[in-house]
């Protein structure tokens, strides 16, 4: 059982402003989670520009937000500069991505089928992300949790390619 109602952490509003977010304040709405690991990479930018251009496409109920370890100031340039019109959250302490057990180390907990992919996504993190050992990384994924704030399906190992499209769909389809 995953417990993150009440984890509290600042980030932006859909509009830019600083604010407080807690997952349990948005009960009554389908929330799209969606955590990655950096602002302003190439693959992190292209896929929080995807859930901008695509939006519109989610029904009235539902609540975007982007998670990831970068300060609030990282995520005010990031925003700005891609106008973004979804939440986004600063996890500098981790505190969500554990409680989702979504840090590279939690994959090793992982089924043995996942070796493999494991094994490749290490090389491509050591490559893309040059932080010291003992830093956690953000893993890239996205969690949709229900209006009642029950987790209702969680998309890990992911390819931005028509990710977005196939969280609307899946959202669309929540009876």
């Amino acid at each position: 059982m995953l417990n993150f109602e009440n984890i509290e952490l600042n980030g932006l509003d859909n509009t830019g402003k600083e604010k407080k977010f807690r997952l349990s304040d948005l009960k009554g709405k389908n929330i799209v989670l969606y955590f990655y690991p950096k602002d302003g990479t190439s693959i992190c930018t292209k896929e929080a520009e995807n859930f901008r251009d695509s939006l519109k496409k989610f029904p009235k109920d539902t609540v975007v937000i982007g998670v990831s370890p970068d300060t609030l100031e990282s995520h005010k340039e990031f925003f700005k500069k891609h106008k973004l019109n979804f939440h986004i959250l600063s996890d500098t302490e981790y505190k969500l991505a554990k409680a989702f057990k979504n840090l590279k180390e939690d994959i090793s907990d992982r089924v043995e089928e996942t070796k493999a992919k494991l094994n490749d996504a290490k090389i491509k993190m050591k490559k893309s992300f040059k932080k010291e050992q003992n830093t956690p990384v953000t893993m890239r994924s996205t969690f949709i949790i229900g209006k009642d704030g029950k987790l209702l399906k969680e998309m890990r190992d992911i390819d931005i390619k028509g990710h977005v499209d196939e969280i609307v769909e899946y959202i669309k389809n929540i009876k």
